[in-house]
């Protein structure tokens, strides 16, 4: 009984020195990425009823990074499990929890699973723009992704409807030279 306590303590604080140490999927980041994840899935495996925070952020940069590289089924269970944990202790309308859902989302509209990608994205867009409102560069971000996988879908008109939205708003936050405005403009002009 006792070993057992001090084995649960001791992959507890393993679990946050990774939320503290591990940097998100970021491309800038892979080689630190690269350096911790041996640590990332191995602790992930001997911690598995753990449902904190820490362990939610682990699995989040985790997924983020998975799919980045294209390891999708392996970043859409990451990020179904962190988003449960962040959805149960932080609630729907926390912002960390709709990034989770985001990833999720990214992922399985990479995966082709593009009913549930959409799904998923129309529910963060609708929370972002209550919790955070229309204009949010994250609800503009949310918003930009749903209009990558209509085009995707081939649903031309929905995605040239949601880059125009996008673009308008970018342009007006952000300015008409930002890269994100740039961005999304390309992807409109491109359709």
């Amino acid at each position: 009984m006792r070993s057992h306590e001090l084995y649960q303590k001791w992959a507890r604080k393993g679990i946050e020195r990774l939320d503290e140490t591990l940097p998100d999927g970021e491309h800038k980041n892979w080689e630190r990425c690269l350096e911790l994840y041996p640590y990332v899935t191995s602790i992930l495996e001997l911690n598995e009823k753990d449902d904190s925070l820490s362990r939610a952020l682990v699995q989040y940069k985790a997924a983020w990074f998975d799919w980045k590289r294209g390891l999708w089924s392996k970043a859409e269970a990451l990020a179904a499990e962190s988003y449960k944990t962040r959805k149960l202790i932080l609630g729907q309308k926390d912002e960390k929890t709709l990034w989770t859902l985001s990833i999720h989302a990214s992922v399985l509209g990479d995966q082709g699973k593009y009913e549930a990608a959409e799904e998923a994205s129309r529910q963060v867009l609708e929370v972002s723009e209550k919790v955070l409102g229309k204009e949010h560069p994250n609800t503009l971000i949310s918003l930009w992704c749903l209009a990558d996988l209509m085009e995707r879908l081939g649903r031309k008109h929905d995605a040239l409807s949601l880059y125009d939205r996008v673009v308008i708003s970018l342009s007006t936050s952000l300015g008409v030279r930002h890269p994100h405005t740039l961005q999304c403009q390309g992807s409109l002009e491109r359709l």
